[in-house]
């Protein structure tokens, strides 16, 4: 199990961004995309990883954090 804390940021429309995603997004799910491009209550958010637990089982507990989360502790009762 990953869990990844975030720091969330909206995407305007008008950001040059938004079209490209959306495209990319497109070509992966298809034509259902062009629903959500026309909803004006439809968000997108650019996601930032502040932090992550990873947890692969009993007794490996995992903290990620750094600017790549590439610094990794495991995580123990002490």
């Amino acid at each position: 199990r990953l869990s990844i804390e975030c720091y969330a940021k909206p995407l305007a429309r008008e950001d040059e961004q938004w079209d490209r995603i959306l495209d990319a997004f497109f070509d992966a799910h298809g034509a259902t995309v062009n629903v959500l491009r026309s909803l004006a209550d439809f968000q997108l958010f650019e996601l930032t990883p502040q932090s992550a637990n990873y947890i692969k089982g009993f007794g490996q507990a995992f903290k990620l954090e750094g600017e790549k989360l590439n610094k990794v502790s495991q995580i123990t009762g002490k």
